[in-house]
């Protein structure tokens, strides 16, 4: 008995096929190739950092997207992950996106930091999630917002008050 070990697949349709002309220990082989298939869970998107279609969003959140299942790595290039910022392309912090969680939660950073009162998107490739979503289902996204900062107070207080110049 063998196990393959070390080839991350990710959604990928994977067929097994045992030619006849191996044989047992006692010699024994089958009259023909015995095949079977399967193939490996799609990922889901199962939450999100912050949470899609939030409107208070401190500028201080680390973005994170987080995953029923470990992504493809090596589906991750530099348009894997875009941080749209009123619909600008916004640079992310260097390293970049960072796996965590066994491969199954992205964290990312805007470079410049996220600004008050805008409105962003991320789009994830559906290449992260293996061929089948990304031919089926398309790329991940959701979007949020940070709020417009609002005046708590003045100072002078807001009633006219005589001021002499200096």
């Amino acid at each position: 008995d063998r196990l393959v070990t070390g080839v991350q697949t990710c959604a990928l349709p994977i067929s097994v096929e045992v030619s006849a002309a191996i044989q047992d220990r006692a010699g024994n082989r089958p009259e023909d190739a015995i095949s079977f298939g399967f193939a490996t869970a799609i990922p889901q998107l199962t939450d999100t950092v912050p949470p899609a279609d939030s409107t208070d969003v401190s500028v201080d959140v680390d973005l994170r997207a987080i995953f029923d299942a470990p992504l493809l790595t090596a589906a991750l290039g530099a348009d894997a992950v875009q941080v749209l910022g009123e619909g600008v392309r916004l640079d992310l912090e260097d390293p970049g996106t960072v796996f965590i969680n066994n491969d199954s939660t992205l964290s990312f950073e805007v470079a410049e930091g996220l600004e008050p009162g805008t409105q962003y998107e991320v789009i994830l490739t559906g290449r992260l999630a293996g061929p089948l979503r990304a031919v089926n289902d398309g790329d991940f996204s959701w979007r949020f917002s940070t709020p417009v900062p609002r005046m708590e107070s003045v100072f002078p207080a807001s009633r006219p008050v005589d001021v002499s110049p200096a």
